[in-house]
């Protein structure tokens, strides 16, 4: 500490706690131990209780963010090896309001907001029980990990796979209609990582494994046959070690490979690289002509049969579809993207997409800059020669049959948010889906109308209200390409006039008043947007809400008439 060092061979254990009934919380201000010496923090009254964490070196712990414990105490345990010794730590202790989970916050080892830990609900994901819930498509979520979640599946369900054997993260969806999706892992921190779609809960009699993918670079399941009304379940595990995965993920709907444009060949050299101004549509072939020259040193296989070619990028990133197809060996193609002033040095900006079979993926480059030149190299796995086609649907130029989009602005009016802009288009194939997002939501369809050849002018009036909405335009070409405009938003408040909800916090029964109209529609959701179940009596001069079947957390309340929607956040606590 301040005025001594500690000493060689110590191993010391101390409790902490509040006597005045609240939390004690402890903040580092200076740290500093050999590597081998390890400070124990335990949320509790022993060293049995959850550990927070382990702490060593001369970071401060937890990065410098007050340490606060859900119990009451706190437990410090240090033990220190037979040689070297530091300074220790000064860490002054001091208490607060205790935690709880259902205050809106990510407190101490909660694994969300109000959910995960030894404490709270568990969070959605954790079972078929608690799985996350897709509720539309195209579904993209990032740093995703199973780091906090149980071992609740392995080799002995369904799928029979041992990369099912660490912890796991379970999503489900339910099509509206048959279809056929993608599901992409990528940005994944193993090669141990584990992706099954299953027609029901692994442990479930009956289920069958719909399709798996075992190991190797960012998983990635394509062409998955899905059928209306069934709920599938989407598992992502490991075969430990490690016992976890980090992941960023999307689900989509099956991409189709562009019409192939007329373009030159991928060239055999890096500085003769084919220089193409529009990737999608893109048609090549790896064939055995190609010789292994300019290998880049980054790169995650051996390479045989490489070409190359160059794009300038638009954007800060660069998403590009690879179809595969008449490969002589079934060995596949595998692709990555870099940035090159000589080819001769490369640097990585792509993940680098090597499944080792005939199937089709997704190379994902990011940190880009606008206007450079970045270098696509293309090589068969394993020296196979295959057909490819190259879709590009972000950072490169896509052709869509809309061909503009202008004026996209939305303002408060009376009856709610108008909408309106302008498109143009080239044939009458195309379609415009308008989308909203509200807070702590996805973006979903708000109305989907189809576009004219040529100049056309749109409005559309929503009647949601509120300071957190926000909209775009997804405009999609008869070959199912889509772009989005820019984010819209305007700050709208809600204006309720007459209308109460209270009280709030409410401990179980929610009183809404004055809305004045006997056309409605009530909906009670949670802070995924999950609509929920609960008795409604009365009349619309006063509604009466049960909440107390619901456990204590925040939830959002609406009733919608023929010209307004009412929102109230809603903190329950019984």
């Amino acid at each position: 500490g301040k005025h001594l060092d500690y000493t060689n061979n110590e191993d010391r254990t101390e409790t902490y706690c509040s006597s005045a009934g609240n939390c004690i919380q402890v903040d580092f201000d200076a740290f500093q131990l050999e590597g081998a010496d390890d400070l124990y923090i335990y949320d509790g009254t022993s060293t049995a209780d959850y550990l927070i964490g382990i702490y060593n070196g001369s970071t401060v712990p937890n990065g410098g963010v007050t340490i606060k414990s859900t119990t009451g105490c706190l437990t410090f345990r240090f033990d220190s090896d037979g040689s070297v010794i530091y300074s220790g730590w000064e860490a002054p202790l001091s208490c607060d309001v205790c935690p709880t989970c259902s205050d809106g916050i990510r407190n101490g080892h909660e694994l969300g907001v109000d959910c995960g830990g030894p404490t709270c609900t568990p969070c959605p994901g954790s079972t078929c029980g608690t799985a996350q819930t897709v509720s539309g498509l195209p579904y993209v979520a990032n740093n995703i990990t199973t780091n906090g979640y149980a071992d609740d599946y392995d080799d002995t369900d369904a799928c029979g796979s041992i990369y099912m054997n660490g912890d796991d993260y379970v999503l489900t969806y339910t099509p509206p209609f048959d279809t056929c999706i993608d599901i992409l892992m990528s940005n994944t921190n193993t090669t141990w990582g584990g992706l099954f779609l299953l027609d029901g809960c692994p442990d479930a009699g009956g289920t069958t494994c719909v399709a798996e993918v075992e190991g190797g670079s960012d998983p990635t399941i394509t062409g998955a046959s899905l059928t209306s009304g069934t709920t599938y379940y989407i598992v992502i595990s490991t075969y430990p070690s490690p016992q976890t995965v980090d992941f960023d993920l999307t689900i989509r709907g099956c991409l189709h490979p562009p019409p192939c444009g007329v373009n030159d060949d991928a060239h055999d050299d890096c500085d003769m690289a084919t220089y193409i101004n529009n990737l999608n549509g893109y048609c090549g072939n790896t064939s055995s002509s190609y010789t292994s020259g300019d290998i880049p040193s980054v790169f995650c296989g051996t390479i045989e049969n490489n070409s190359w070619l160059v794009f300038t990028a638009d954007s800060t990133a660069a998403v590009i579809n690879a179809f595969v197809s008449n490969c002589s060996s079934g060995s596949g193609i595998q692709i990555e993207i870099y940035e090159t002033s000589d080819c001769n040095t490369f640097t990585s900006v792509s993940n680098c997409w090597n499944p080792a079979n005939e199937e089709n993926g997704t190379i994902t480059a990011t940190g880009l800059t606008p206007g450079n030149d970045y270098y696509i190299m293309i090589d068969g796995n394993s020296g196979d020669v295959c057909d490819y086609t190259i879709g590009a649907s972000v950072g490169v130029s896509v052709p869509l049959g809309i061909t503009s989009f202008a004026g996209f602005r939305a303002k408060c009016v009376d009856d709610g948010v108008r909408l309106s802009w302008s498109a143009k288009s080239s044939d009458s194939q195309g379609s415009i889906v308008l989308e909203r997002k509200l807070k702590g939501g996805e973006f979903q369809n708000l109305y989907t109308m189809n576009q004219s050849k040529g100049q056309s002018q749109h409005r559309f009036t929503d009647l949601y209200l509120d300071s957190d909405v926000l909209y775009r335009l997804k405009l999609i070409d008869k070959y199912g390409r889509f772009s989005y405009s820019d984010v819209v938003s305007v700050p709208c408040k809600s204006n309720y006039g007459s209308v109460e909800f209270f009280p709030n916090p409410v401990r179980n029964q929610l009183h809404v008043r004055g809305v004045s109209s006997n056309l409605y529609k009530f909906r009670c959701l949670d802070l995924h947007g999950r609509e929920l179940s609960v008795p409604l009596q009365g009349n619309s001069d006063h509604l009466i809400l049960d909440l107390s079947k619901l456990e204590n957390g925040v939830y959002f309340i609406e009733v919608q008439t023929e010209n307004r929607i009412y929102r109230e956040k809603v903190i329950l606590n019984h």
